[in-house]
């Protein structure tokens, strides 16, 4: 007996757009991490997907946000892919909202300051600090 995949099929069906494809993956992906829960379930699809990387960015700007208190190693992933996928603006407005934010380990804090290093460079770049006399 031949076995037929009929995972791109069915895809094909039910996700005829990008707001398809963002129902599914609020609906898979959010209430996990409104528990903090991990790992989590199609996060990787969203995160690895080429097709879902501006959505990705988007989403992921979003649930940082919503969610502070992540677990340090979630923040890292959503992070990554906001910085990867998200407009430069919308990442500089992130990590600028997060110098703020008491984090809830060491390596979060590290974490968030690598990502404003990173988002916000050109503003580090043209910091010169005042010179000792």
């Amino acid at each position: 007996m031949r076995h037929m995949n009929i995972g791109p099929p069915l895809e094909a069906a039910l996700f005829t757009s990008e707001a398809d494809w963002e129902e599914y993956f609020r609906t898979s992906i959010a209430p996990q991490l409104a528990y903090n829960l991990g790992p989590i379930d199609d996060l990787d699809c969203l995160l690895h997907d080429l097709r879902f990387a501006k959505l990705a960015g988007r989403l992921t700007i979003e649930w940082l946000y919503a969610y502070p208190a992540l677990a340090t190693a979630t923040q890292e992933r959503l992070l990554d892919c906001a910085l990867q996928n998200a407009g430069r603006d919308e990442r500089q407005t992130l990590v600028i909202n997060y110098r703020e934010v008491v984090h809830p380990d060491h390596e979060a804090m590290l974490l968030w300051r690598a990502a404003d290093y990173v988002a916000d460079f050109s503003r580090l770049v043209s910091y010169s600090p005042a010179r000792a006399v």
